[in-house]
């Protein structure tokens, strides 16, 4: 604990010269056998010591003392002889009154037996050893006067009287629940206690305030409540899902306690395992649909999808209707009719009158069917490709084949039949690279395919897998980079990163390269 001196009182007469210090602490604990050290500084051995310690249980924190404390009286027996000596004071006034107020008197004497006050001055002994006693009384009111009086045989030399305020009438208010959760449609409900302290005798008001204040209504019954014991309050709330917070506060003129109360409101949710997929005309696509309860909420819930679908466009479900929690998978198909185009499919979710919903997408796409004949260096290149997306795997795939002839005598050079299986970037995007292994150099047939716009781009070249090892990396980019600006007559010069074969290694083969860059390709 940490003492603070709150008052000292010192007086020097003809006969004798005694002073008090007073010092106080507040314990946050029990106090139970503690010892307590005085250490007087300078240590006067011609001096008196005396130390007297007590505790004042519920005492007011806030204000310790009485304003008008202490007072302090100087007595006979200090200058000419022994005297009855009498000190006089009053309470002070306070805006809030206490019930009780803890008043003390401490008195030096010069050896000699205790002060024995009048019994109609209230005071009672708390300690006396001839040198320094302690007497007490327990105001019973806030405010008054009081009068001590220390008799001519106790050789009173000073006395000094002080009042420690005891704790104001005041009430607590508590709730049986600092959280409480309920379903849509239901009460939500806390008890709210009010209970006196200190002797308080009075009326309190409660009120409710939500926030936010939209989505959910709070009442209080009773909001009145006359307190000369605990009385209790019911919270009710009703609302929409979420989360809020309510102040609940009871007042009663000047005093104001509040606190707080979370108020959920949940139901069910319902997600899927995926934002958007994307569908070839004429074909299926899947949704994992996870339907899960929130709370304490239970019951089946029953899953349908909105009428806001596009033309040729069916959804089926699988469970359509289980209790909560459960999944079930989404089957939307498309027909050859479907417009091409991004469409929101709602899906909704009924509980009695309870509903939810959530929104995925599909991306709906006609077949990828080209066929491109392509020269270079005297080859004459024919790709053909009949690709579908895979909703499932998000992936384009299909039959393709790439058939070489030379240019000149129409004999075949190369054939090729390909299982295409490629990566859909997020713009749309997915490439395909079909490599010739031909002398000098390998060459190759590199496609570019916006599934979005059902639209492709081949080019017949060099391959632009320029160290052969099924990949376009950053060893290609780096290996064009060598060569940039090289002609057949440069010493930098490497045929085989002249992909166009014009004749130089100019930013026209570094695109090429950058735009194929980690595809995987096919040989």
């Amino acid at each position: 604990m940490q003492f603070t001196q709150h008052a000292s009182y010192c007086y020097t007469g003809a006969s004798f010269s005694s002073c008090f210090w007073e010092y106080y602490a507040v314990a946050n604990f029990p106090l139970i056998a503690d010892n307590i050290t005085a250490v007087p500084v300078p240590d006067n051995s011609s001096a008196k010591w005396r130390m007297n310690t007590f505790g004042v249980a519920s005492a007011n924190t806030d204000a310790v003392f009485d304003t008008s404390s202490p007072v302090s009286q100087h007595c006979g027996a200090a200058d000419v002889g022994p005297a009855d000596c009498t000190v006089n004071f009053a309470t002070s006034q306070t805006s809030r009154l206490a019930p009780y107020e803890f008043l003390f008197v401490s008195t030096s004497m010069n050896d000699a037996p205790p002060c024995s006050p009048s019994s109609a001055q209230g005071w009672s002994l708390m300690g006396s050893d001839g040198r320094q006693e302690t007497d007490f009384q327990v105001a019973s009111f806030a405010q008054g006067s009081y009068s001590f009086t220390c008799r001519a045989f106790s050789d009173p030399l000073i006395i000094m009287a002080d009042g420690v305020r005891g704790q104001w009438p005041d009430f607590s208010i508590k709730a049986g629940s600092n959280s409480v959760t309920s379903n849509v449609g239901s009460t939500a409900t806390v008890t709210v206690s009010m209970t006196p302290l200190n002797g308080f005798i009075g009326t309190v008001n409660a009120t409710a305030v939500e926030s936010p204040s939209e989505g959910l209504v709070c009442t209080l019954s009773p909001s009145s409540l006359s307190l000369g014991a605990a009385q209790n309050s019911t919270l009710s709330c009703t609302g929409a899902t979420g989360t809020y917070n309510v102040t609940v506060t009871g007042s009663s003129a000047s005093l104001s306690h509040s606190l707080s109360v979370i108020v959920r409101f949940q139901d069910f949710t319902i997600s899927t395992d995926r934002g958007s997929s994307i569908s070839t005309q004429g074909s299926e696509s899947s949704f994992k649909v996870i339907v899960t309860g929130i709370g304490a909420f239970s019951g089946n819930v029953t899953l349908a999808c909105g009428s806001q679908l596009p033309a040729g466009v069916s959804c089926s479900f699988s469970p359509s209707s289980a209790p909560l929690p459960f999944k079930s998978t989404l089957t939307v198909a498309t027909s050859s009719s479907t417009p091409s185009g991004y469409y929101p499919i709602t899906i909704k979710g009924a509980a009695n009158s309870t509903l939810r919903s959530t929104t995925s997408y599909l991306h709906v796409v006609p077949p990828d069917i080209f066929q491109y004949s392509l020269t270079f260096k005297g080859m004459n290149a024919t790709i053909t490709g009949n690709l579908s997306v895979n909703s499932t795997s998000g992936t384009l795939i299909g039959p393709a084949s790439l058939n070489i002839v030379n240019g000149t005598d129409g004999t075949l050079k190369y054939s090729k039949n390909f299982g295409v299986n490629l990566s859909i970037d997020t713009s749309g995007r997915a490439v395909f690279i079909g490599e010739i292994p031909m002398s000098p150099n390998w060459l190759a047939v590199s496609c570019t395919i916006n599934v979005y716009g059902a639209s492709s781009r081949c080019t017949f070249s060099r391959t632009p897998d320029l160290n052969q090892d099924g990949i376009v990396s950053i060893i290609d980019v780096a290996t064009v980079a060598i060569a940039f600006g090289g002609t057949p007559t440069s010493p930098n010069w490497n045929a085989a990163t002249d992909l166009n074969d014009d004749g130089v290694v100019d930013v026209q083969d570094v695109a090429t390269v950058a735009l194929y860059f980690g595809a995987s390709l096919s040989s």
